[in-house]
């Protein structure tokens, strides 16, 4: 900033390999190091927190699972059965494996431009396999 000065900058003599050098050392102003204190607790606060948010997250994961997850499971069970089924209707035969339910899945969860790009991408691949 303008008509700010630079901080004082002492010199120290240091014997080096049998010769004298100055070293540079920076001299701090009491408020700068009351600020690097500050920043230093600040971290500390921050990490803790981390480390808490960390334990919570987990803590909360179980949580859901024992709350919710038999319910998950079955609901995602019933949505495979139901394709199952829906594909001995439809094609006569029951499927040999349940990539064709994570493809048909995965296509319903993109937008019109991305599902072109995936299925040329699996047009590419059937050409080259």
């Amino acid at each position: 900033f303008i008509g700010m000065k630079p901080a004082h900058k002492e010199y120290e003599r240091v014997k080096v390999e049998g010769e004298e050098k100055k070293i540079v050392r920076q001299v701090k102003s009491e408020s700068a190091k009351k600020a690097e204190a500050f920043r230093e607790q600040r971290k500390k606060v921050q990490a803790y927190h981390e480390r808490e948010f960390g334990k919570e997250l987990q803590a909360l994961k179980g949580k859901v699972m024992d709350n919710e997850g038999g319910e998950m499971k079955d609901e995602l069970w019933e949505e495979r059965y139901n394709w199952f089924v829906e594909q001995k209707r439809v094609n006569g035969v029951y499927p040999k494996d349940w990539s064709g339910f994570y493809r048909e899945k995965h296509l319903r969860s993109l937008t019109p431009e991305q599902k072109q790009k995936f299925l040329a991408k699996m047009e590419e691949k059937k050409e080259e396999g």
